[in-house]
């Protein structure tokens, strides 16, 4: 992708490649990335389709050049680590209210109702769910991230990040625990 190829040449542009080699021998949670990328282009000699596993190595290839760029870096101070988690999951939380804003919008000013299904799907889940109002099909397909281009399943586990975050500093601090746990329900 363009933002992994940009991070990459500012990687290479701030050289110090000594200290950096350095912090990546410390580093050892970046040789398990490495190995994995080796074993699969290890696995490249064998196979008997060469394009597609060229393709599968370039798909792999955040596996590696990520750890490699993030290991060798210089660290970042843990209230900045702090800070960006707590962003991620801001954002995540915009973009939420956001979508449920669009698909409530949408769902009622659309003549046409979105179907998630196939028709006999449809047939079933109306059988079995009678009652169910037509605004269900606009929030449970992600009908409001449609404006905003956003895939729903990428989505759904940037929520689930978002949780594994919250449920971290629930149990690294003490603090806010209310609020935290609200946030916890919020997102499930």
């Amino acid at each position: 992708s363009v933002c992994l190829i940009l991070l990459f040449i500012a990687w290479l542009i701030t050289g110090n490649f000594k200290e950096k080699y350095h912090r990546l021998k410390q580093a050892r949670w970046v040789w398990f990335f490495i190995v994995f990328y080796l074993l699969h282009f290890i696995g490249l000699i064998y196979s008997s389709n060469v394009s597609d596993g060229f393709f599968e190595l370039e798909k792999k290839i955040t596996f590696i050049l990520l750890p490699l760029i993030i290991g060798s870096s210089m660290p970042i101070s843990k209230s900045y680590f702090t800070l960006l988690k707590r962003s991620f999951i801001g954002s995540c939380l915009i973009v939420m209210v956001i979508s449920f804003f669009m698909a409530y919008y949408l769902g009622y000013n659309q003549a046409n109702v979105p179907t998630n299904f196939d028709l006999n799907t449809n047939r079933q889940f109306q059988f079995f769910n009678p009652n169910v109002s037509p605004l269900w099909q606009y929030f449970a397909e992600g009908q409001g991230f449609k404006g905003l281009e956003e895939q729903s399943a990428y989505f759904s586990m940037y929520i689930i990040f978002c949780i594994a975050i919250l449920f971290e500093e629930l149990i690294r601090e003490k603090k806010r625990i209310i609020l935290k746990i609200l946030f916890i329900v919020f997102f499930s």
